[in-house]
């Protein structure tokens, strides 16, 4: 999160469903950890329901390859760049 960027009142989208380090990680630079939806067949965080929470306080969106399934890497791509997220 540092090397990104986030700091303090910043948002960062993540799953809904991951290890709890994965917050942890946000909350660490006082950032304030979003949660989306995942995608029920891959346990991945969902493009679709990741773009619904973008606010003007996101900052980033943080994927989460679950159990050996890789997330949609090229979806959030285009929503980084669409938004301006790291």
């Amino acid at each position: 999160m540092i090397v990104a960027g986030v700091s303090a009142g910043d948002e960062v989208i993540c799953p809904s469903m991951s290890y709890i380090a994965t917050a942890n990680s946000i909350t660490y630079v006082g950032a304030v950890p979003v949660f989306a939806e995942i995608i029920p067949e891959t346990y991945n965080l969902d493009p679709v329901d990741t773009e619904r929470k973008i606010t003007s306080k996101t900052k980033a969106i943080l994927i989460v390859h679950q159990i050996g399934m890789p997330a949609d890497i090229d979806a959030f791509k285009a929503l980084a760049e669409k938004y301006n997220l790291n």
